[in-house]
């Protein structure tokens, strides 16, 4: 054998089939194949971008909208402290995740209403409301007891 057929053998398998030849048709459809699943695939990672960025913007607005009733609740909670311990009628705090007021009003029937509000900071400012309606009775002891008749929360 010599060393020159070892090299043929190689030839002929490195080589297409020549029985089969492939035709400009089947080659045109093998590219538009090709391109036509690339097309698809960058127009599906393309609808994930968008569906993330709106599951972003979602969980952004839900944020926001809980911060402001968590402000608004705390604002509630300060302003009936201030209604039994202080001449204040309102209250204002801001801090870093938004601005919380509230206003009480103590009538001389002993009935009272807290009418407190929260607005969270953000990319999406939200704003909520708590009212709280009720009565305050001075006990025999000197303290006062409170019973709360009803709330409002704002959606």
């Amino acid at each position: 054998m010599s060393p020159h057929s070892g090299n043929r053998q190689l030839m002929k398998c490195g080589t297409a089939n020549p029985q089969l030849p492939a035709s400009k048709g089947e080659r045109g459809f093998v590219l538009l194949s090709v391109l036509l699943l690339a097309l698809l695939y960058f127009g599906m990672m393309e609808l994930m971008a968008i569906e993330t960025s709106e599951a972003a913007r979602s969980a952004s607005r839900f944020r926001s909208r809980i911060v402001a009733q968590t402000l608004a609740e705390s604002a509630a909670e300060v302003g009936l402290h201030k209604m039994l311990y202080s001449s204040s009628r309102s209250a204002t705090s801001e801090g870093i995740d938004g601005t919380m007021t509230s206003e009480q009003t103590l009538n001389p029937d002993g009935s009272f209403e807290i009418r407190a509000s929260g607005v969270s900071r953000g990319a999406f400012s939200m704003r909520a409301t708590v009212s709280i309606y009720g009565r305050a009775t001075i006990r025999d002891d000197g303290s006062t007891e409170l019973s709360i008749d009803r709330t409002l929360h704002s959606q």
